[in-house]
Parts: structure tokens; C-alpha cells; sequence
């Protein structure tokens, strides 16, 4: 996995809720950070999260994966370790 991204958590959201499910991951992890912020997170021991929601027009379901660095900061989550294919 490119960038660092050593653990995951998934699931689903009514697509009514998924803003909203964004809005929180961004203020509890920092989702929208700049490289900047990015930098000065992972300088701190803190993990860097991304979001990838597929999200296509007309679903009521929205399925979202949050993709985590090593660090400190997501003990709230169940993360589990992305795991690396050989060959």
C-alpha cells in the first residue's frame, strides 16, 4: 500500500449520513489535512488517516474504507493490518 497506510477499518453508511460520517472522521483524525499538517502529525507520533468512500449517484448506501498510518491516535477504532501481496 503506497504512502505508509498500514491499517484499516470498513463499513457502510446511509448516503443521507455520509457527509456527516467525513465531518467526524475529520475532526477525530484529521482526514482533510494538508501535506503540511500531514508532516507535522507524523513528526508528532500520530497516525495519518485517509478516507475513500465509493459513493456513486442514487445509492442509499455509501461504503467507506479509512485507510491509517502507524502512530497513535486511533485507539477508538478496530483497525486491522493491510496485508501486503508477494509477487
Amino acid at each position: 500500500m503506497p504512502k505508509g497506510y498500514q491499517r484499516y477499518t470498513h463499513g457502510t453508511v446511509k448516503a443521507a449520513k455520509a457527509e456527516a460520517l467525513a465531518d467526524k472522521f475529520h475532526a477525530l483524525y484529521g482526514i482533510g489535512c494538508s501535506p503540511a499538517q500531514r508532516m507535522t502529525r507524523k513528526q508528532r507520533g500520530q497516525a495519518n488517516v485517509v478516507l475513500v468512500m465509493y459513493w456513486p449517484a442514487g445509492v442509499e448506501q455509501v461504503e467507506w474504507l479509512l485507510l491509517a498510518s502507524e502512530g497513535a491516535g486511533l485507539e477508538a477504532e478496530t483497525l486491522k493490518p493491510l496485508l501486503r501481496g508477494h509477487g
